[in-house]
């Protein structure tokens, strides 16, 4: 099976650097309606016929983006009729929600803010709420229904083999993206600040789940785990790392960490 994860165009709050989370108003700018067209004829070019279920945020930016890459697929060969799935929101960022990230980093949440972008694994607001929990969990919940059985008869009218395996695709988030993309590979919530998951707008990852070869992670399914995964979108293809590459390096990255924020011995 592959999972193909992509996230929306650009919006006018992307555009001001205005914080998006569950706030569903902002919509495609005209440029963000060009890297949805953009996706989409990517997606046709490489991938047509071979797509067989669509999930989708129900939020209107996710919404719109679906419906560019729809126009782009065209008649002929449309993609299957999407499921919208509220669990593929954005995270919930609460009362920064709305407001510039220029103005929640230098107004009276500074500390906060700055909490948050060095760490967001451990960052909780004031009440004890902690949003990237929260969100590794939905992530999780999201795979479980991603990873549900396909019926007999959708498998029979498909195909299931290595010139065809079932292909999803998701149309969401980039907070999102990034918890589903580690929470797929087997990483620690700590992964969630690495650049390599940065999820640019209509950007679209490749995971692909078989045999299990390495380490199990929490969506091994009957002996199939996802394997490794790939950018695909924008730009050329890059290679395929594996779940155990990566968990290799996430390792390394806490091991670093660990030592250089590890406080010095004492002189006596």
């Amino acid at each position: 099976r592959r999972f193909f994860i992509a996230r929306h165009g650009q919006t006018s709050w992307n555009f001001e650097e205005r914080l998006q989370g569950t706030i569903d108003e902002s919509l495609l700018t005209a440029a963000g309606e060009l890297q949805a067209a953009g996706l989409g004829k990517r997606l046709v070019a490489e991938e047509a016929g071979r797509i067989d279920a669509v999930f989708v945020s129900s939020m209107q930016r996710a919404r719109q983006t679906h419906d560019a890459v729809q126009r782009a697929f065209g008649q002929e060969v449309s993609l299957p009729e999407p499921t919208f799935s509220w669990e593929l929101r954005e995270i919930e960022l609460f009362q920064w929600q709305g407001r510039l990230k220029a103005e929640v980093a230098t107004g009276p949440d500074a500390e906060h803010w700055h909490r948050w972008k060095k760490s967001p694994a451990t960052f909780a607001f004031d009440d004890g709420v902690k949003p990237l929990h929260e969100l590794w969990k939905r992530a999780q919940n999201c795979w479980d229904e991603l990873l549900l059985p396909r019926s007999a008869c959708e498998a029979s009218a498909k195909g299931d083999d290595a010139t065809h395996p079932h292909t999803t695709l998701v149309i969401a988030h980039g907070a999102l993206g990034r918890a589903l993309l580690a929470v797929a590979l087997g990483l620690p919530m700590e992964s969630f600040n690495d650049s390599r998951f940065q999820f640019d707008n209509c950007a679209w990852a490749e995971l692909e789940m078989g045999p299990m070869a390495g380490t199990p992670t929490s969506l091994s399914r009957d002996g199939m785990s996802i394997t490794k995964w790939r950018w695909r979108h924008p730009g050329p293809a890059s290679e395929w790392s594996t779940v155990d590459e990566e968990q290799a390096a996430a390792r390394a990255r806490l091991e670093s960490t660990a030592a250089v924020e590890a406080p010095e011995p004492m002189a006596f």
